[in-house]
């Protein structure tokens, strides 16, 4: 039969001062919403009974928790209903929290996690039922079945399951803590989460890094999984080589429009044309010559420098303003297709020279692969310009060459020959 008589009476209840009234409730009272049948249970009438997956599977995330982590009710679940309790909650888990719906990860990690740490601890009390421990007394008298409760594994399992998921520790274990109020199981508490950590970290990214691989967000980790192997190639075996879509101080509006058009790089190195050629000087996003081009366009500033005294640049707020409402952005959107497009004055300077990075960070062909990362890491880099002895632009890298997929696909494409102990530390990794 489904139906199982309940361990707990409410005679038999007897919490902690401390203990709030609704957890009682939740323990003792919420037994009756999945009462079995009369004809089921007319043997057992002076005991309250109910169906065991019922009561997990038709309460909200937080009072299935309640429900596993209950102190004292050993024989409260079987193996059969959490295991299907979990099968089912972890299937379905795992496809809403791939919707658009707002469900959240917190309250399923600790529910699949309590529902493992409570088959361990019903596991558990089996094996000592088996050897006879179930009515021996420990030293102080109490009774020692009382310590191998599948409730504490449950609260171990849970901290356990969320660490190793989402790589938290400390302040994974004060959460806990606090939602059981069990500070005597701080240290094992820690030892779980620790542990889970550790052996999550030896076998795969945390979930966060997964999903920002699977949204093709260019995530550079601390340090890059291919190590100080590295510091053995130049940056000259990953970077985007020419040509490379560059800007004069002083260009053109046509030529702004055509290299907006035909590429979709977020940012591009100005260069000073000189005797030793172009040199590089800074760099301009992507955004600030939209600004520009739409200014123009609506002719509300003078985009070139002359003798006249009223020029006035652009100001930083106006160049980095961002539209707030739809229907701004709507007519901001037509602006910009509009500068685009626009046919009028095409031919126009446009001085870039007001609203050029000049302090943009640029390196050397020679520079190592690995101190390139660095600087990215450590700087927040987006783009980085390379140069030749000369400060002429030779390739650029952006933070999506620099992802562990793209390094090993350019550097043993790039390894015949002339690298070859680089090779060797590349294959060994």
């Amino acid at each position: 039969s489904p139906c199982t008589v309940s361990p707990l009476d409410a005679s038999d209840v007897s919490c902690p001062e401390a203990t709030a009234s609704h957890l009682q409730k939740v323990v003792v009272e919420s037994m009756e919403l999945f009462i079995c049948r009369a004809d089921e249970t007319e043997h057992v009438e002076s005991h309250k009974t109910y169906n065991e997956l019922a009561t997990l599977l038709h309460v909200p995330g937080d009072d299935a928790i309640r429900h596993l982590l209950s102190r004292n009710t050993h024989e409260m679940f079987s193996y059969g209903s959490i295991l299907a309790f979990f099968s089912i909650y972890y299937v379905g888990a795992a496809l809403v929290a791939g919707s658009r719906l707002s469900t959240g990860l917190f309250v399923p990690w600790l529910v699949m996690g309590a529902c493992i740490g409570r088959l361990f601890g019903i596991l558990l009390v089996d094996i000592f039922k088996t050897f006879g421990y179930e009515n021996h007394l420990g030293p102080n008298g109490e009774e020692f079945f009382n310590w191998v409760d599948p409730g504490v594994f449950a609260l171990l399992g849970a901290g356990a399951f969320m660490g190793g998921v989402s790589r938290l520790t400390i302040s994974l274990a004060v959460i806990v803590m606090e939602m059981s109020s069990e500070v005597d199981f701080l240290l094992p508490i820690m030892l779980g989460i620790m542990t889970a950590k550790a052996v999550a970290d030896a076998l795969t990214h945390p979930l966060y890094h997964s999903l920002l691989e699977l949204k093709q967000i260019p995530f550079l980790p601390p340090e890059p999984e291919l190590g100080t192997a590295l510091d053995m190639f130049p940056v000259t075996e990953v970077m985007q080589r020419g040509p490379i879509a560059c800007l004069h101080e002083t260009d053109t509006v046509e030529n702004v429009r055509e290299v907006l058009r035909e590429t979709n790089h977020h940012g591009f190195p100005v260069v000073r044309t000189t005797a030793a050629g172009a040199v590089f000087v800074g760099l301009i996003t992507r955004d600030h010559l939209k600004v520009l081009l739409r200014q123009k366009s609506l002719g509300r500033q003078r985009m070139s420098f002359s003798a006249s005294e009223d020029f006035v640049p652009i100001r930083y707020d106006e160049m980095t303003r961002k539209p707030i409402s739809s229907a701004a952005q709507n007519i901001v959107q037509q602006q910009e297709q509009l500068s685009m497009n626009g046919e009028t004055a095409s031919s126009a300077p446009l001085d870039l020279r007001p609203y050029v990075n000049e302090s943009a960070i640029s390196v050397r062909e020679t520079v190592s692969v690995w101190r390139m990362y660095i600087l990215f890491r450590s700087l927040g880099l987006r783009h980085l310009v390379v140069v030749d002895d000369a400060a002429h632009v030779t390739g650029i890298v952006t933070r999506k060459d620099l992802l562990e997929e793209r390094l090993r696909e350019r550097l043993q494409a790039g390894l015949p020959g002339r690298h070859s102990s680089a090779h060797d530390s590349l294959e060994a990794l």
